[in-house]
């Protein structure tokens, strides 16, 4: 008797999904086989079929359309159906181009889903979701993170509707996430001045005389009386007229040359109360031009 009933168990089909999880977790195909491909109807089809959506971070993926994610940060996935309920899943991380190790990198948040340790992590070395009960449900979520760079990995999404009654119903996908190191700092410019030289701030609304020579008028001496020693002229007086508004003399060093008259430059400032001493971001919002000696 205990013969018959192991022999009558042993043709029992093979079914890939029981009430506690998944129990295949071959990539690049849904996670059934058995009784979900022998019911006397079997539905079956893409999740957008059904509108079933996978998400990161609020972010729809869409086949065939790779999804780049950044290494070491926590991204939030999400398994929603729009319609109808469902009982089991699976969610698998391949390992990709680079052949990373993806053990850990998928995680839930649910009560009603567990990682699958036993056919995903230790069968296949990667990581997966899948369901621990047969309970309906809307929706499925959890954590993703990968540690090493790799491309093209695959994302096998699987969801089981129903398989009873004569009916077998599940959608799967697949998706493709690039996991790629973060991008490099990007420098800020500096504000200051880097040109060689000192740089003085004035202000922008000037008049400037540049290079402006002034060769004052040498009147002859005057004497009197005779002389009888070596004559003291009298001190020239120039014949430049003062500014009319405030004046800040910027001197230069004098060119080559034993005949070289000095060069002195006046800069006219738009507002008398400023001065080099007193910038004019102090004096009704004036505004700065960049000047090198």
């Amino acid at each position: 008797m205990l013969f018959r009933s192991l022999l009558l168990l042993s043709c029992l089909p093979f079914t890939s999904a029981l009430s506690t999880g998944a129990v295949g977790c071959e990539g690049d195909k849904a996670a059934v086989s058995g009784l979900h491909t022998t019911q006397g109807t079997v539905l079956t089809g893409p999740l957008s079929q059904d509108n079933i959506e996978v998400s990161i971070n609020g972010v729809a993926l869409q086949p065939g359309v790779p999804f780049d994610i950044t290494l070491g940060v926590d991204y939030k996935w999400r398994l929603e159906t729009k319609g109808t309920f469902f009982r089991g899943f699976l969610v698998r991380l391949g390992r990709g181009d680079g052949n990373v190790d993806t053990r850990t990198s998928l995680e839930t948040r649910s009560s009603t889903a567990q990682v699958s340790m036993t056919y995903c992590v230790e069968a296949y070395l990667v990581g997966g979701v899948t369901h621990n009960s047969n309970a309906l449900k809307n929706v499925e979520e959890g954590d993703l993170r990968v540690h090493l760079p790799s491309q093209n990995m695959p994302l096998d999404v699987t969801v089981v509707i129903q398989n009873r009654n004569g009916y077998s119903i599940y959608y799967y996908s697949q998706f493709t996430l690039n996991a790629n190191p973060p991008p490099p700092p990007t420098s800020v410019p500096s504000t200051n001045a880097t040109q060689a030289g000192t740089a003085t701030y004035l202000p922008y609304d000037i008049n400037t005389t540049s290079n402006a020579t002034f060769s004052p008028t040498i009147q002859p001496p005057v004497y009197t009386q005779p002389p009888t020693s070596i004559p003291v002229p009298v001190s020239p007086t120039p014949t430049i007229s003062p500014p009319t508004t405030a004046v800040v003399p910027v001197t230069e060093a004098p060119t080559a040359g034993p005949t070289a008259a000095p060069k002195i430059e006046i800069l006219f400032l738009r507002f008398p109360t400023c001065s080099l001493e007193t910038p004019c971001t102090n004096c009704e919002g004036g505004r700065y031009k960049l000047v090198y000696s």
